[in-house]
């Protein structure tokens, strides 16, 4: 395993090929040039956990053990010095993480240390993200691996520019297989919410160049931290615990995430955002939609809160429905005429527009509120 990269050297100007050649764990082992010399001085071999036993790895590049970043400005001698893995940093020299794992895999008793590496098996394993093992000599999984790494930092870090960010708690490795697509899912909530908290502000003041969607976001609905964990881990199997550390905290049980049996992951991660607005200007105003007796949540399409009560003490029914409101507002998705309601009574266009109406003018008073307007 290895690849080919280009070396530009300002003076003399150069563009020069060379070719990085890895053992079966993906470390740089040697490089050759584009004729297929070996670059002399470039062979490199690691002890087990990635402390180097011979050479050094060449300045040409800082891929070195399993492929990772090999930070340079932490010192010259690999062994003791950090090597980037995605979510955190490695160093060889102590064979262990210097952060905790924010996810739990459950392989037997060794992911129980957070601060292990692959299971203390490095011969075995590599770790491409930082946050679970691949088994090296798994072809389908290591391609899957590689291709989870870019995915995992791609979704990571366009959250990270709303001011979202996304932790796993307890889960084992089936459930890991599914994560990219947890990531996704709060993706296409957060960016949808943006969208409208955008196109919504814009009616209401003069934004200065360059405002962006996602400044739209951390105005409206504030630092966001979301945390997925196991199937049965919450009495519900979402809660949005208010405001503290720096941001809303989120817990939602991983495969609700994937698909909540009402309706998608992504529209509950959605209602569970909208309680952001909630602990911030109080709950929806009323529960008809003007000029009716019809509840509006019988117009929304969107109903993840379906478990609200009157005699729930953290969260009411109208808590829950503003939830809602607040996803229905995002993706604007109401239920179609002629929908039959219970009471025996048939949705209109007129009720859909009246509840449309409704819900605009409160997400519109509630973000006036926010930003102080």
């Amino acid at each position: 395993m290895g690849g080919a990269f280009r070396v530009i050297v300002a003076s003399p100007a150069s563009n020069t090929l060379y070719f990085r050649h890895g053992d079966h764990l993906g470390s740089t082992s040697v490089l050759s040039d584009s004729s297929g010399a070996k670059v002399s001085g470039s062979e490199v071999v690691y002890a087990p956990f990635g402390e180097v036993r011979v050479g050094a790895l060449p300045t040409l590049t800082d891929l070195g053990f399993t492929g990772q970043h090999f930070d340079r400005s932490t010192g010259p001698n690999q062994s003791d010095s950090l090597m980037h893995y995605g979510a955190r940093y490695y160093l060889p020299g102590l064979r262990r993480f210097i952060s905790a794992d924010s996810l739990i895999p459950g392989r037997g008793s060794q992911p129980l240390n957070r601060y292990s590496y692959t299971l203390n098996n490095p011969v075995r394993y590599s770790d491409p993200t930082g946050y679970f093992v691949c088994e090296v000599n798994n072809s389908t999984q290591a391609d899957y691996c590689a291709d989870l790494q870019d995915s995992y930092d791609s979704l990571m870090a366009q959250l990270g520019e709303y001011g979202v960010t996304v932790s796993f708690e307890g889960l084992d490795d089936e459930l890991l297989a599914y994560g990219v697509g947890v990531l996704q899912n709060a993706l296409n909530a957060v960016s949808t919410l943006a969208n409208a908290a955008y196109e919504t502000i814009l009616t209401l003041v003069n934004v200065q160049p360059g405002y962006s969607e996602q400044d739209a976001f951390k105005q409206v609905f504030k630092a966001t931290h979301l945390t997925f964990v196991p199937d049965g881990d919450l009495a519900g199997y979402a809660v949005n615990n208010g405001f503290s550390d720096g941001a809303y905290q989120i817990k939602i049980e991983f495969p609700k995430a994937i698909n909540d049996g009402l309706q998608t992951g992504e529209y509950l991660i959605a209602h569970e955002i909208g309680h952001n607005i909630t602990w911030q200007v109080g709950d929806y105003s009323s529960r008809k939609i003007s000029g009716t007796d019809i509840d509006v949540r019988q117009a929304i399409y969107i109903q993840a809160g379906n478990h609200g009560t009157d005699d729930q003490p953290d969260c009411t029914y109208l808590c829950e429905l503003a939830a809602d409101v607040v996803a229905t507002w995002g993706y604007n998705s109401y239920l179609p005429p002629g929908t039959q309601l219970l009471g025996g009574q048939t949705l209109t266009q007129e009720h859909i527009d009246a509840a449309r109406n409704d819900i605009d003018t409160w997400m519109s008073d509630s973000i006036k509120e926010i930003l102080g307007l």
